[in-house]
């Protein structure tokens, strides 16, 4: 019954709008992101392989920020997962990410929340699963001259399996020295 529940779910998902079903992760999900600079913080990706009961592949995942980041990095946060990519076995199988819920930061994302996509393969047990967060930029000042529309803020990729545990800044390192007691 579970089976057939997460086959009709996978299947409708796109129709169901914001009442979309959800699966909850498994205890192991893979996990990658990146680190926001300057400021730190970061946005991590957590997914794991789903067998079909029609015996396809699926993919399940969620993502999470850092609690604590400045407004451009919050603002910006779901947007660094349109070039996220999905691999499996290497071969790319999703681009854009944010078809994955938001949840709190957490160190484990095992009975989260997840959203499932189909990835057009067959199962194959053993399958590995590879998450790509890529090197962007965030928001950038476009004055040209360092003092206009914000701070240049870029997403770095890191090693690091879980950076929306990193917290980060909520006042652009700019404008830290003008502020008392937070340095600069």
């Amino acid at each position: 019954m579970r089976h057939l529940i997460f086959l009709i779910a996978l299947l409708l998902g796109p129709s169901l709008g914001a009442a979309e079903k959800t699966v909850p992760l498994g205890a192991n999900p893979v996990m990658a992101g990146g680190i926001f600079s300057p400021g730190g913080g970061g946005v991590t990706v957590a997914a794991e392989l789903r067998e079909t009961v029609d015996g396809q592949m699926a993919v399940c995942g969620v993502w999470a920020r850092s609690s604590r980041l400045n407004v451009y990095a919050r603002n910006g946060a779901r947007n660094t997962l349109t070039p996220a990519t999905l691999r499996v076995d290497g071969k790319d199988v999703r681009r854009d990410l944010r078809v994955f819920p938001r949840v709190a930061a957490a160190a484990s994302y095992s009975e989260a929340p997840a959203r499932c996509v189909a990835t057009g393969l067959a199962w194959r047990e053993g399958a590995r699963l590879e998450i790509s967060v890529p090197r962007q930029v965030v928001s950038q000042d476009r004055s040209g001259s360092g003092g206009g529309v914000g701070p240049t803020l870029v997403l770095n990729r890191t090693d690091e399996p879980n950076p929306a545990l990193r917290s980060g800044s909520v006042v652009p390192e700019s404008l830290q020295g003008l502020i008392p007691g937070l340095g600069g």
